[in-house]
């Protein structure tokens, strides 16, 4: 069992790291927009009139795309400004950290796997199918997932 010291030092770990992986997701994204604008515009007229329409219809189409992940990756931005590593709780919900026999969670995001202090935790979307699973869920509560049995050990 963590102290409630412990939890808050682990829970602002998780979050500080979260909140690098948005920023560099958010620098990625818009880059290759910046890149992909600058594309378009630089592409020369001299050759065929199809050919160049058709790669600039490809850098739009490519701007479009990283515009929508860029919206998906602000919406992230957003969802971790609003939690804080300070609340310890006791059931499971956005913000939580949570010890199972099997793997660690952090409620947050999907962000994937984020070790801290050596120990790994599955950050994880509430709307991920193991994250609606977990919601509302305790310490000493069980659940199945995938065919593997888990026993919530701790919840923070």
């Amino acid at each position: 069992m963590h102290t409630k010291t412990q939890a808050i030092a682990i829970k602002t770990e998780l979050l500080s790291e979260c909140h690098r992986t948005v920023d560099s997701r958010i620098t990625t994204f818009q880059n290759a927009i910046e890149d992909s604008a600058k594309a378009a515009r630089e592409e020369s007229k001299s050759s065929a009139g199809d050919k160049y329409e058709t790669s600039r219809a490809m850098m739009h189409l490519e701007i479009e795309k990283n515009t929508a992940q860029l919206s998906q990756v602000m919406k992230s931005k957003k969802t971790l400004s609003s939690l804080s590593s300070t609340i310890v709780v006791n059931a499971i919900e956005l913000g939580a950290c949570v010890f199972t026999n099997l793997n660690n969670y952090y409620l947050a995001i999907g962000a994937g796997q984020i070790t801290i202090q050596g120990i790994d935790y599955q950050v994880i979307s509430p709307v991920s199918p193991i994250g609606q699973l977990l919601i509302g869920l305790k310490a000493g509560d069980s659940f199945s997932f995938r065919d593997k049995a888990y026993v919530i050990l701790e919840v923070i």
